[in-house]
């Protein structure tokens, strides 16, 4: 509300006041060139014609790269992190073999197996004493 009361009083100042404010505060802009822009855009809405695009100019933003930069740099540490802990640990080594079963206990086991049918078959099973105490 200040601020809008204090723009109120510029406009309601008198010559003297706006020629002494002008004197220490120069305007920063070229009359000419504004002049130039404003009779393209009156020649656009006479004809008709949709009005020019003005060239901007973009303001190089030092903390956005700086932003960026740290994005990435999080991004890599924690791939890279990943990664080393995946690569870090020791593998487990698999010594471990399936048992194969040789030829000679193979030809015994088929052997009994057929002779044990064939015992069924015609004899009645045998029963194996049980030793309870050791030889030595």
């Amino acid at each position: 509300m200040d601020q809008q009361k204090l723009t109120d009083a510029l406009f309601e100042a008198d010559s003297q006041t706006r020629s002494r404010i002008a004197a220490q505060c120069p305007a920063d802009w070229d009359m000419n060139r504004i002049f130039e822009r404003s009779y393209r855009k009156y020649q656009a809405k006479r004809d008709g014609k949709p009005l020019p695009a003005l060239p901007r100019r973009r303001d190089y933003d030092l903390t956005r790269s700086f932003v960026t930069a740290a994005c990435l740099l999080i991004m890599i540490g924690g791939i890279g992190g990943v990664y080393a802990l995946k690569n870090a640990a020791p593998k487990p080594q698999s010594n471990w073999t399936q048992p194969t079963a040789t030829t000679a206990s193979t030809a015994s086991t088929t052997t009994t197996s057929t002779t044990t049918t064939a015992a069924e078959t015609t004899t009645a099973p045998q029963t194996l004493p049980v030793v309870l105490h050791s030889t030595r």
